[in-house]
């Protein structure tokens, strides 16, 4: 049996939506563990932040030293971090899809082209 690409080994998946200027609410989170209880978060320093104003972004090492404030890499114990805007049909930002990951991302350009898969579909 071929042995499948890996593409991130501890990540931490979060799928949030915008809530009122400035802030996300983290509807699902999978942390490894299981799946982790909504709260709301404000992405002032945070990478999300970013990606709502890029749409795509992705740091695959030294997330937390491009990042030095974020509560949530730090939290995450986050080395490295790939997110994707969700937009609505009528080009209104409806919140982020995101991995964290402990280590290096192994495969950035795999990484970046399955997110921006899924967000399309979640956001449809």
């Amino acid at each position: 049996m071929k042995p499948q690409p890996q593409i991130a080994r501890g990540a931490l998946a979060l799928l949030s939506f915008v809530s009122s200027a400035g802030v996300l609410r983290i509807v699902s989170h999978w942390s490894g563990e299981g799946h982790e209880a909504e709260r709301l978060y404000d992405i002032e320093g945070e990478p999300c932040a970013e990606v709502i104003v890029q749409q795509l972004l992705c740091h695959p090492r030294a997330v937390r030293e491009r990042f030095p404030h974020a509560r949530l890499c730090a939290e995450f114990q986050a080395q490295s971090y790939v997110g994707h805007v969700l937009q609505g049909a009528d080009g209104r930002v409806l919140g982020v899809v995101a991995l964290h990951d402990a280590g290096e991302l192994q495969q950035p350009e795999l990484a970046t082209s399955l997110l921006s898969l899924g967000a399309s579909r979640i956001a449809a």
